[in-house]
């Protein structure tokens, strides 16, 4: 947080370790930051019970659209954390989220829906990863993507003015 949350937390702390730990809170703030991503406002609850952390109810504006998500966190593990979560999104304006977490200049534009669910990793190694999602395009401007760039100049030739339609 770029500023101080408000915060309710209610549960028991003890006073050596964690495992005896069960507290709950909840969370309403912003400016939120997280890895590349900048969101304005969220909300959600912790539960912090022993060895383990879940997040529910996590909701946040999201790049012009909305955003929110679930993940459970298991820290009595020799190494790493295991973990699951499951994310969405609705209406996110591709372009603005593209500018936070890409470096490429590329001209990106649509609005960007989906779901991305991981039902186990392992903070120890990111090639655990198991999970699958979904991704929705709308008004897409994509010609400037690696994969179908290098198809825009030949196929404007063909066809001229395609290279700048819109799926």
């Amino acid at each position: 947080f770029t500023q101080p949350p408000r915060v309710r937390v209610s549960g028991y702390a003890p006073l050596r370790g964690s495992r005896d730990a069960d507290l709950h809170f909840a969370v309403d703030g912003g400016p939120f930051e997280w890895w590349k991503f900048k969101v304005p406002h969220i909300t959600g609850e912790v539960h912090w019970l022993g060895d383990t952390l879940t997040l529910t109810n996590v909701r946040s504006i999201f790049y012009g659209g909305e955003a929110a998500g679930f993940a459970h966190f298991d820290f009595n593990r020799s190494s790493g954390a295991d973990f699951d979560f499951t994310a969405g999104v609705t209406n996110a304006t591709l372009a603005a989220l593209l500018s936070d977490v890409s470096t490429h200049t590329n001209h990106l534009e649509g609005d960007l829906s989906g779901r991305l669910v991981i039902t186990y990793a392992n903070t120890a190694d990111p090639r655990s990863w198991n999970g699958g999602g979904r991704a929705r395009l709308r008004d897409g401007l994509l010609w400037e993507i690696p994969i179908f760039g290098i198809l825009s100049k030949p196929l404007d030739a063909l066809m001229p003015g395609v290279a700048n339609s819109r799926f």
